[in-house]
């Protein structure tokens, strides 16, 4: 079935979404709508499952946004050097790659690790290394979001509970370290982790950086 839509050819396409057709617009998500979301579904990040289909979709549709964006400026920078599909796919690859970024920065700062239990066989909550070397924007990103998740945590703990977070996920002391500071025994140690990894679960289940599923 062909395109039900007035406007026969891209060009004609473009000209009126940047006068801000209506109907021009749904058009155009009409007809390249899958392409780009088969483009940005196909990125390697999204590919290797760092992501999760959600995220994907969440990244269509702010491509769909940036391309309609400040009276469609992107739209109007097409010159027709490639086809449009071709261009509004890249483009869309290029928002979905920062929306990745966050996201990835915005999970995997901490996470639960169930493979590898303390000595105690608890959960352990870890640090994830970066895979690529971040951006100043992904490096911003993520000194914020480390500040938000350290607070969040840190504030469903009681004072004591504070003081271990610090030595262990701050000052990044080890077990004994922390026992002979204390003045205590490393299995009571242990046991204020395990606190820690509880409390974080829910902090990073109720803010999105972990899923429920996951938990």
């Amino acid at each position: 079935m062909g395109d039900p839509t007035p406007f026969g050819d891209d060009a004609r396409l473009v000209e009126a979404c940047v006068a801000g057709d209506e109907a021009a617009r749904r058009a155009l998500v009409r007809r390249h709508h899958a392409a780009v979301r088969r483009s940005i579904a196909f990125l390697p990040v999204a590919r290797t499952g760092r992501v999760r289909p959600e995220d994907v979709e969440d990244a269509v549709q702010q491509a769909f946004i940036a391309f309609f964006a400040h009276d469609a400026r992107t739209l109007a920078g097409w010159r027709g050097n490639a086809s449009l599909r071709t261009y509004l796919c890249r483009v869309g690859e290029r928002v979905a790659r920062r929306h990745f970024d966050r996201v990835v920065r915005l999970r995997g700062r901490f996470r639960l690790d169930l493979d590898a239990p303390d000595p105690s066989g608890d959960a352990r909550l870890d640090r994830m290394a970066d895979e690529d070397e971040p951006t100043l924007d992904a490096r911003i990103a993520e000194a914020e979001t480390r500040a938000e998740l350290r607070a969040a945590i840190r504030g469903a703990l009681s004072e004591k509970g504070q003081t271990y977070y610090d030595y262990l996920f701050v000052e990044e002391l080890d077990v004994g370290a922390i026992a002979e500071r204390e003045g205590t025994n490393p299995n009571n140690v242990y046991q204020w982790k395990n606190r820690i990894v509880q409390a974080a679960r829910a902090v990073l289940v109720k803010g999105g950086w972990l899923s429920g599923d996951d938990t």
